[in-house]
């Protein structure tokens, strides 16, 4: 199933084109990585599916229902989460009074002793979000993504301040919603990321068509001089 189709997507800023002429498919239990330096269009492109910026121009449809430029209806946000690296969170909340507040959302949510299995919360729950470490917020915004179930997965540099041992445990996770049939959109500056998790890469590049490449064709070196050769034109 083709949960995501985007076609021929643009989007500039004050005269600046950020994305031109984009195009993607992604399939259920997808994943692809989108690496590209700052400024590229990282961000934008996800802002763009979730309908919070509008496009100049382009398509999208996701599970097959095409969108408008910038509207998302309520029974679409229930098939998606989302981490994004500015976090609509109310930092005076505890943790678990925002995963309850974010289980109300939803008709079948995943349980609060679910997610303490799937990622390293326990500590975390009697905390206010605000005195968190950034990497500890990430991982409560992960948890937060999840609780809904869902179809889509967009990961806006998710594993930004965690250590490496949540950072693995994240990474097992989202090989585990893949297994799912879950279709994963994956920003993210870590190359062996992206090569440990995607299935094929998205390069976005200035004042240049964006390629997909088949990551598991490739060798992490190869994708590595790949992306430092597109970095150094």
């Amino acid at each position: 199933m083709t949960v995501l189709s985007i076609k021929n997507l643009s989007k500039s800023y004050a005269n600046t084109p950020v994305l031109s002429d984009f195009s993607l498919n992604v399939n259920g239990g997808e994943v692809v990585a989108v690496l590209g330096e700052n400024g590229v269009g990282k961000t934008t492109l996800i802002r763009c599916i979730l309908g919070l910026t509008a496009p100049d121009a382009g398509q999208i449809s996701l599970f097959d229902e095409q969108q408008p430029s910038k509207y998302r209806s309520p029974s679409l946000k229930q098939r998606w989460g989302v981490v994004m690296q500015e976090g609509a969170v109310n930092g005076q909340l505890t943790v678990h009074e925002q995963i309850t507040l974010y289980r109300s959302y939803y008709s079948s949510p995943v349980g609060i002793e679910e997610l303490k299995q799937l990622l390293p919360i326990a500590s975390l729950l009697d905390k206010r979000f605000a005195v968190l470490s950034g990497g500890e917020q990430q991982r409560v915004m992960f948890a937060l993504a999840l609780i809904g179930r869902p179809q889509l997965l967009f990961l806006d540099e998710p594993s930004v301040g965690m250590d490496l041992n949540t950072r693995q445990q994240m990474w097992r996770c989202i090989e585990s919603l893949k297994s799912q049939g879950v279709a994963i959109i994956l920003t993210t500056h870590y190359i062996e990321e992206a090569y440990q998790l995607a299935d094929s890469v998205v390069l976005l590049r200035k004042q240049a068509p964006a390629e997909k490449l088949p990551i598991k064709s490739m060798s992490l070196e190869q994708l590595m001089s790949t992306l430092i050769g597109e970095n150094a034109s």
